[in-house]
């Protein structure tokens, strides 16, 4: 008595969907001209072939006069662009932040182009509206359909410590 038995297909895994490197509770260094750049923690960080991912990060630019920070629960880098599918909240050392739907960070141009809402807070602000565009070395942000609170009393002060802040543009 012969039994045949009917081949089961197999699915195959490709190797763009297998990262070289998973890391778990990582974190990296970049260093440029002898002084550090960029770091990068999380909780996990895939590598593949053209991109990582990670998991639960947070990036940091530092800056000879402020270290910037942007968290997010997913990104994906891509050379010089960081992704932010899942929402993003950027933070400077001068305790101004936003927070963004989704986002694009360019280290290289060291500027931030988000899609959807946002919400911008500062000692003397909260700004809220659509798409905001923040430009590092222009020190410009700008966006759609905005909605500001100005907290007078902290301008003032603000004024008063001659504090530099982003100059914003866009729709009201």
């Amino acid at each position: 008595m012969f039994f045949f038995l009917r081949s089961q297909p197999t699915s195959v895994i490709s190797k763009e969907n297998i990262p070289k490197i998973e890391l778990e509770n990582f974190k990296a260094f970049q260093i440029n001209d002898k002084i550090l750049d960029l770091s990068i923690e999380g909780k996990k960080a895939l590598q593949y072939d053209d991109h990582e991912i990670f998991f639960d990060s947070k990036i940091k630019r530092y800056d000879e006069d402020t270290i910037e920070s942007v968290e997010s629960p997913k990104a994906k880098r891509q050379q010089d662009l960081y992704f932010f599918p899942n929402g993003v909240t950027y933070k400077r050392s001068d305790d101004s932040s936003f927070w963004s739907e989704t986002g694009i960070y360019n280290h290289k141009e060291q500027n931030f182009k988000g899609k959807g809402r946002f919400i911008l807070t500062s000692k003397d602000s909260k700004v809220e509206g659509l798409d905001i565009s923040y430009s590092h070395a222009l020190a410009i942000i700008e966006a759609q359909s905005i909605q500001a609170n100005l907290f007078l009393d902290e301008i003032k002060q603000s004024q008063k410590e001659k504090k530099k802040f982003p100059t914003f543009k866009g729709g009201f």
